[in-house]
């Protein structure tokens, strides 16, 4: 990150470290990482028993971008190459740690290239809205299931870097269990006041972002 989407991004990350201290939770953070350097610093904890740990949340931000209208990609600004989420998340399958338990990836990616609104459209066309706003053309949010399960993806692609300050707030608001209800249901009222709030989806303006989950807390 550059100039002053890495002073907002610092600004962000220090209140949700803040955030999940006041909860009594181990935290570590790290930045400027390309693909591989974050890959290793996440194996330090897919392979890493914890005592008394029973949830793991990553929380990265990224330049992003949709390649070919099928998914949103993080781009290692390094080695100029794109690599998919999944990349990530995987490496907790099939690990002892924390097995049966959520791992929460939170994804938050900034325009590197400029998105064409019909590329936004045709990718989330693909999948079913859980929330509708009268102005998003119902194309605005996505959930479905990964292969594995205890995963949960959220993926929140924005238009513009200063969208961050609400997301952050809206996290801090669930990790203080500010927002009733099970978590999934606290990410929906969370794209939700994004929509009705924050100027989130504006399509007459073509101001548009995604907000997608992809979950399963079962089993493994």
């Amino acid at each position: 990150m550059e100039g002053e989407n890495e002073t907002l991004l610092k600004h962000s990350s220090t209140s949700l470290l803040e955030c999940v201290a006041k909860k009594g939770c181990i935290r570590k953070r790290k930045a400027d990482f390309n693909k591989n350097e974050l890959k290793n610093f996440l194996k330090e904890f897919a392979g890493k028993e914890i005592p008394g740990v029973d949830c793991f949340i990553c929380f990265v931000a990224s330049y992003g971008k949709v390649y070919n209208d099928k998914e949103i990609y993080l781009y290692d600004r390094e080695n100029k190459k794109k690599f998919q989420l999944e990349a990530l998340w995987i490496l907790f399958v099939g690990e002892n740690f924390l097995v049966g338990k959520p791992k929460i990836f939170i994804f938050v990616t900034f325009p590197h290239v400029k998105k064409r609104l019909e590329d936004m459209k045709k990718l989330m066309k693909k999948y079913a809205p859980c929330v509708v706003a009268e102005d998003t053309d119902n194309i605005h949010i996505a959930s479905t299931l990964p292969e594995h399960a205890d995963i949960l993806e959220v993926n929140i692609d924005l238009k513009e870097p200063n969208q961050l300050k609400a997301i952050v707030e809206n996290l801090c608001n669930i990790l203080n269990n500010k927002s009733p209800g099970d978590l999934l249901n606290q990410l929906t009222r969370m794209n939700s006041d994004l929509v009705e709030n924050h100027e989130f989806y504006s399509l007459a303006d073509k101001h548009f972002a995604s907000f997608s989950v992809k979950s399963s807390l079962t089993k493994t």
